[in-house]
């Protein structure tokens, strides 16, 4: 017991001697200066400098009193210092100066000016070591910042932050204040934060803030928590934002460029270790709606990004805008990104092997197109340079078509393979204006492929087969009439407006495609009133076609004046028109006599024909 008693005793002795000794010693200003400059720096983990500095150690609560206090960056990210404060006021406990650390209870800072620069993920100037900032600040109850400043830099997104700054020493959700305004890739915008106590809280807590970010006609609303204070390594947030294209997000949040038509869109942000996921996701791209999930895995050489998403509606010019290149920020922050470039632009190979894609997408349907197309469903995926719809599937004219299309992107010039099939389609629905002229079942097959350095170029060297059948259907009579030789007859229900319809017993045939050149091989078209071949070619290389329509008469049938019908010109616009001189030379005088006999051998009723074999035969090269 009398040992333990000496031993008690020569602790106290000991702790008294210490005490005495730091009183000493922070008694005189310069060891006052020193002894706070150790025990800060200690506390954060990097050198902490003060112009002067008076203690007040003999109360209950001692205190400090600190002018020009400097805390520095690490050399290998900045030179420039990460906090200058004018004063600094603090009360600590003298259980923790005696264990050789400071345990703070009050912080005060007057016009303090903050420098923080981050160069990448993970390195800046503002995360410190073990504990770190955080740990110091876990046991102050009251932390207020007046007057402060803030300028915050990432070159490597080319931003640059600066405006005022305030911290609350009575806490609450709002204790943070940042009012500012910066610089992104040379254009100016405007942002404004909130956040919970910098103190007070343990290091591995979540951070609450929200921010307002308006970047000319972009405007961005975050809330929710991240893993620290300024540290987006680790987030869950609320995001709301509208703008003009949503390639501005890439110049101000780093995600990837993707033009597009005016956005608004909600969702669900997290992020933890290498995965970013936007969950909850609903808004609208230009005229298309969208709904979905979508995640970023940035573990691997290249960024995976996966996706579910459902729309209502698809608009082509809005998948148009999202496939064209993103222009400059000056543009993304005030207009919208339409679809544009020429088609004898290279394809973007670097963009096509920097990231891989898997997108499952489903859409009701899809406006703005030549066809009315529903029930879109397709795969995509994006591997290592290889692009894939595999499969396309989407309803067509009440029909139901299946594509593969791959563009393969990982040699030194892009290939290109597509395959479609469409069946039980209905002409009428497929071209709503042609109904009263044609209609009638549709079925067909399309395998291509070729490579070009642009969509052009791989358009003029697509080579393949394609067969196309229409069954079940009807030709107006005029149209019929001029097709099965009977120009007369033709031109009759032309001027009388005529509407009764002629069966269409069957129309189609196959062409072969070699370099972008589609060549008709036996494309023949069948009525009850005749026949008629049909041959020449599409260039779709050129986009024009050059095409000759030949009826063959009924043998013995007085009333049939064949007449070649042409069609001509670009594919978009054609030029259609009967050929009578060639028609005329080549029947020679007895044409001439059947052409003027016409008037009255139209009156006599031709034969109906019978071409169910040519029809079957027919069907059967599309299957």
């Amino acid at each position: 017991m009398r040992r333990g008693l000496i031993i008690t005793l020569g602790v106290v002795g000991a702790l008294l001697a210490l005490v005495a000794g730091g009183a000493v010693l922070l008694s005189s200003p310069e060891g006052a200066r020193r002894a706070g400059e150790m025990l800060m720096s200690q506390a954060l983990h990097r050198p902490v400098r003060f112009a002067s500095l008076q203690a007040h150690l003999l109360s209950p609560t001692p205190t400090f009193h600190a002018e020009g206090v400097v805390v520095t960056s690490p050399s290998r990210i900045t030179p420039a210092d990460l906090l200058h404060a004018r004063t600094l006021d603090a009360e600590f406990d003298w259980s923790g100066l005696l264990a050789g650390k400071m345990r703070f209870r009050r912080l005060a800072l007057g016009q303090p000016e903050l420098h923080l620069v981050r160069l990448g993920p993970g390195v800046n100037n503002y995360t410190f070591g073990p504990g770190g900032a955080g740990s110091a600040l876990r046991s102050v109850t009251s932390l207020s910042a007046a007057g402060g400043r803030l300028i915050y830099e990432d070159p490597q997104r080319h931003l640059l932050l600066t405006g005022a700054f305030a911290h609350s020493g009575q806490g609450g959700s709002r204790a943070l204040n940042l009012q500012g305004g910066g610089v992104a890739n040379g254009q100016p915008f405007v942002a404004t934060a909130a956040g919970a106590p910098l103190n007070g809280r343990s290091p591995t807590d979540p951070y609450a803030f929200s921010a307002h970010m308006v970047d000319g006609e972009t405007d961005l609303v975050f809330s929710g928590v991240t893993q620290k204070p300024f540290d987006f390594r680790g987030f869950d947030l609320k995001v709301q934002g509208r703008g003009p294209n949503l390639a501005d997000l890439h110049y101000l949040l780093g995600v990837d460029p993707v033009n597009s038509p005016p956005f608004s869109v909600t969702a669900h942000a997290t992020k933890s270790n290498h995965l970013t996921r936007f969950t909850e996701v609903v808004g609208r791209i230009g005229d298309s709606d969208l709904a979905g999930d979508i995640t970023a895995d940035d573990r691997g050489p290249r960024r995976r990004i996966s996706a579910t998403l459902r729309a209502r509606t698809i608009h082509t010019g809005d998948v148009a805008a999202l496939l064209t290149h993103a222009p400059d920020h000056a543009a993304t922050r005030r207009r919208a990104g339409h679809a544009g470039g020429s088609p004898d632009k290279p394809f973007d190979l670097k963009g096509l092997r920097a990231k891989d894609l898997d997108l499952d997408i489903e859409a009701q349907s899809v406006a703005g197109g030549p066809l009315p197309i529903s029930g879109l469903k397709t795969h995509i995926q994006l591997t290592e340079g290889r692009l894939a719809f595999a499969p396309l599937d989407l309803q067509v004219g009440g029909g139901q078509a299946r594509a593969t299309l791959v563009l393969d992107a990982r040699g030194p010039v892009p290939r290109g393979f597509l395959t479609v099939g469409l069946s039980q389609a209905r002409l009428a629905a497929v071209r709503p204006d042609l109904t009263r002229t044609l209609d009638g079942r549709i079925a067909a097959h399309l395998s291509v492929s070729g490579a070009g350095a642009s969509p052009a170029a791989l358009l003029a060297d697509l080579s393949g087969r394609t067969a196309i059948v229409v069954t079940d259907g009807h030709l107006a009579r005029g149209p019929a009439d001029a097709l099965g030789g009977n120009l007369f007859k033709s031109l009759i229900a032309a001027t009388a407006g005529a509407h009764a319809d002629v069966r269409l017993q069957c129309a189609g045939g196959t062409a072969t495609i070699a370099h972008g050149l589609a060549s008709l091989d036996e494309v023949r078209l069948f009525t009850d009133v005749g026949e008629t071949d049909a041959g020449g070619t599409v260039d779709f290389g050129r986009s024009s076609v050059s095409i000759r329509l030949t009826p063959r008469p009924r043998p013995g049938d007085l009333a049939q004046t064949p007449a070649p019908i042409s069609i001509t010109g670009p594919l978009a616009k054609p030029k259609v028109s009967a050929d009578m001189v060639a028609a005329a030379k080549r029947q020679g005088v007895g044409g001439v006599i059947k052409l003027a006999m016409s008037p009255v051998t139209s009156l006599i009723p031709g034969r109906t024909q019978d071409f169910a074999a040519d029809c079957a035969r027919m069907a059967a090269s599309v299957k």
